[in-house]
């Protein structure tokens, strides 16, 4: 009998401890519930941010570069507008960042280019988040070409 008490004892004590459990679980932080294995809250959003390696000008005839960063394995689009419309350069295709986050676009500045602004988005979507950057570049004229003239040629007469 007094076995069959010691059980029940035990058994309430086993009960109550679990609700109690239950209780606090309910209670904690999001950040507690992660620690303890709980179901954890929804990811921050995705960002995407200008790196400094982007083209701030460049001369008709040159190399532009775009470069951002955001999470790893966000797939990345570019749309660059010039004042003509918008380019259809075949360097300006969709990437997906690397494990640094990285994402480059580098491409060739047509000699036609109008000299002045040209404006560029960056669009970057991961799972269900989206996140977009904008920025300028500034095309310059080129020198103009250096022509070839010869020094008009001497007489052979002498002067007096």
């Amino acid at each position: 009998m007094q076995t069959r008490k010691i059980t029940n004892l035990l058994l309430s004590a086993a009960l109550c401890l679990s609700a109690a459990h239950a209780q606090a679980l309910a209670k904690q932080s999001p950040a507690a519930k992660a620690a303890t294995g709980a179901k954890a809250q929804a990811s921050a959003p995705l960002t995407v941010s200008e790196d400094a390696a982007t083209s701030k000008s460049v001369k008709q005839g040159d190399e532009a570069t775009v470069a951002v960063k955001t999470e790893p394995g966000a797939k990345g689009t570019i749309e660059v507008k010039l004042k003509s419309g918008a380019s259809s350069n075949k360097a300006l295709v969709a990437q997906k960042a690397g494990a640094d986050g990285a994402i480059k676009w580098t491409w060739t500045v047509a000699k036609n280019t109008a000299p002045g602004p040209i404006n560029w988005t960056v669009n970057v979507k991961s799972k269900n988040s989206k996140a977009q950057v904008q920025g300028t570049i500034q095309v310059e004229a080129a020198a103009p070409a250096k022509s070839e003239t010869k020094p008009a040629a001497k007489s052979g007469k002498k002067s007096k």
